[in-house]
């Protein structure tokens, strides 16, 4: 009993151990597991795997790229993996999508806000020859100006075919500065040759066209005043009489000032009034203007003294059959230039000016019929009085003081011929030391003593630009060497204290 009472108890107390254990161990509570959250679309695009490159990666100069072919992964920041195997339609563009150049090495392919490179190669076209075509409008500025290079048209000749209108040029003055459209000019040079140059792989072309810039006074007379307003007291402007300026004047001019003149007729007076608080010497008179004689492709020189004559206070400018407007090419398709405002410089020469106001006028006389037999005159724009530092250049238009007679033409005459200056040879001497008028013919000389030379007749004036000349010759008079009655008058009979009549009856 004892015995079965004590494993009893101590079944008992190792019972009550076990309880006790339990009760005092912490219990754990059953762990649930929460699923990875899933990568969507619409986070930011950090890489582009390339499967397979596009088709086409060597190109030919003035080819444009072509993603064909192309195979890419998108990768991004969140994990999202499901932009696979994509294709060049996919791009959201690449980068250059203009014509490649001999200088691409590579493309940038874009999606997603990223840029991804990759290599290609391109092959420089075989450049023949380089030429402009067209100079730009502008040519003459004063110091400061931006530099605008509207107009201008390079033509490239490669063995692959010309392209009309080159844009892969680079302009590079004599000491190598290179200049960009808008660029400040801001060294004086009333001379300054620029120089286009392409570049196709080892292999450069070049032409030329020159530009001025005046860092002394440029006055320019384009605000235009209907010929019965008030004037203006203290600057230049321009009057137009024989017509309204309403009728002549275009405002939707590209160029400079507030429009231009077109529509002149035969009668119409352009009165460019230059107003300068000092006395100029030796000045640059500059007509601003645009040819509007059509031709194929291009507009025709037109020659300044067929259709104008002018004067500066009264005193007539003398204009040769060398100064020209110089018609220019039409602008590109597109460009958003006007074909009649290809604007040129003319220069009419060198003027003093005085202090106050200067009239220049120029009146239309005439017109040039272009090849629709239409009659044409040139569109103005302004006119430009120019003064540059470089006082001591020899320019030439300055007035002529004597002409220098190499070969005299014919100076023995009868009584009754009149005077021929066919033969004549002569040298123009000028102001301003200008020596580039020699050898010049009877085409440039004007006679002004005209009619049947007299037996008092010692010498004849011809006139050159400003200058009368005066060249001596010998007139021969008449020698009578017999008379004869070839009839008698009608009335041979008289009275006495009759008077004679010697005229011819009825």
């Amino acid at each position: 009993m004892r015995s079965s009472k004590k494993w009893i108890s101590i079944a008992a107390i190792l019972i009550a151990c076990v309880i006790s254990l339990i009760a005092c161990s912490p219990v754990t509570p059953e762990r649930t597991e929460k699923p990875d959250k899933k990568a969507t679309d619409g986070d930011v695009c950090i890489d582009l795997v390339i499967n397979r490159m596009p088709t086409k990666l060597d190109y030919n100069e003035g080819e444009r790229f072509k993603p064909t072919g192309l195979l890419f992964d998108a990768v991004y920041e969140n994990g999202f993996d499901e932009d696979k195997n994509l294709t060049g339609g996919d791009l959201d563009g690449w980068n250059p999508s203009r014509p490649l150049t001999a200088s691409d090495t590579k493309v940038k392919l874009i999606f997603e806000g990223f840029e991804k490179e990759i290599d290609i190669r391109v092959k420089p076209k075989t450049l023949l020859g380089v030429e402009i075509t067209r100079e730009p409008d502008i040519r003459s500025y004063s110091l400061g100006d931006k530099l605008d290079l509207s107009g201008l048209v390079v033509k490239a000749s490669y063995e692959e075919g010309d392209n009309l209108n080159e844009l892969n040029y680079v302009i590079t003055d004599g000491d190598g500065k290179e200049y960009k459209n808008g660029d400040v000019l801001d060294t004086p040079s009333n001379n300054l040759k620029l120089t286009v140059s392409v570049t196709s792989g080892e292999t450069t072309f070049s032409d030329e066209f020159v530009i001025s810039v005046y860092s002394g006074l440029s006055v320019q007379a384009e605000d235009y005043v209907d010929a019965n307003a008030e004037k203006p007291t203290d600057r230049s402007y321009t009057v137009i009489t024989g017509k309204k300026v309403s009728e002549v004047v275009k405002t939707d001019a590209t160029f400079t000032g507030t429009g231009y003149i077109g529509s002149i007729d035969k009668g119409t007076k352009i009165e460019f009034n230059i107003y300068s608080e000092y006395e100029i010497l030796n000045a640059d008179l500059v007509l601003i203007a645009s040819s509007t004689c059509q031709g194929n492709g291009k507009m025709e020189d037109m020659k300044v003294n067929d259709m104008f004559k002018a004067s500066i206070n009264g005193e007539e400018i003398y204009l040769d059959d060398d100064i020209i407007i110089e018609g220019k090419p039409y602008p590109e398709a597109g460009s958003g230039g006007n074909k009649w405002t290809n604007w040129a410089d003319v220069p009419f020469g060198k003027i003093d000016i005085e202090p106050g106001f200067s009239k220049v006028l120029v009146e239309c006389i005439g017109a040039v019929r272009d090849t629709s037999n239409y009659p044409r005159t040139p569109n103005i724009d302004r006119l430009d009085i120019r003064v540059g530092d470089e006082s001591g250049e020899v320019t030439r238009g300055d007035y002529c003081t004597d002409i220098t007679i190499k070969t005299m033409p014919k100076t023995e005459y009868k009584e009754g011929a009149s005077f021929d200056p066919t033969g004549i040879v002569f040298d123009a001497v000028y102001r301003n030391g200008y020596d580039g008028d020699v050898d010049l013919g009877a085409d440039k000389i004007t006679v002004i003593t005209n009619g049947p030379l007299t037996a008092d007749t010692t010498e004849v004036t011809v006139k050159f630009k400003n200058h009368e000349h005066k060249i001596a010759v010998t007139v021969v008079p008449k020698q009578l060497v017999s008379i004869e009655i070839a009839r008698l008058p009608d009335i041979i009979s008289y009275p006495a204290g009759g008077g004679v009549h010697l005229a011819r009856r009825g």
